[in-house]
């Protein structure tokens, strides 16, 4: 058994404890993530890898502070964009569909408007200039596409709760999730 000291514990091949405390100024700061882990980590599928627990507590650390350090009337007032005619399509810059989808969540959670490109909502992929700005797919327009149905899904779901579109935000301590409230 093989113990660092916290925030992390490794016993055998499982990550016992998966969170690291604090909020903002109060979170250790770390250098090299990995650092921390004495030896070899091979969780089960059920269990998240270290360098995913502390890929996610620092997006979670990244979102808290922007909610800290912002006017959060003009964050309300703000486009939350995930691609555009400038960048990389979300369908080409992000590998695979959970982590496009867990994107797509944060825009329409996330204090601000959500704004699609045209085409995001379907899957359209696209590289860098000109690729991302290929005419529209509408051969993708299908009620069976899945992206087209999960975009839906998220659209209803931010009209269906008005705390997402004027409501306050607060970070939640959680061990294997980003929570906010």
């Amino acid at each position: 058994m093989g113990t660092r000291s916290a925030p992390v514990i490794i016993t055998g091949s499982s990550l016992s404890l998966s969170y690291v405390t604090g909020r903002g100024e109060n979170l250790p700061l770390l250098g090299e993530p990995l650092s921390m882990i004495d030896g070899a980590v091979r969780p089960p599928a059920t269990y998240l890898d270290a360098e995913e627990i502390l890929q996610r507590q620092f997006l979670a650390s990244v979102i808290d502070r922007m909610m800290r350090e912002s006017d959060f009337e003009h964050l309300l007032k703000s486009w939350v964009y995930l691609d555009n005619h400038d960048t990389e399509r979300l369908a080409s810059a992000l590998a695979t569909d959970a982590q496009r989808q867990l994107a797509q969540v944060l825009q329409f959670t996330l204090p601000g408007s959500p704004n699609l490109y045209y085409g995001g909502e379907i899957g359209m992929a696209g590289g860098n200039d000109p690729e991302m700005r290929a005419p529209m797919r509408w051969d993708l327009v299908t009620p069976d596409n899945p992206t087209l149905r999960w975009t839906k899904q998220l659209i209803a779901l931010r009209k269906k709760h008005r705390a997402l579109k004027v409501g306050n935000f607060r970070l939640v301590t959680t061990d294997r999730l980003l929570g906010f409230e």
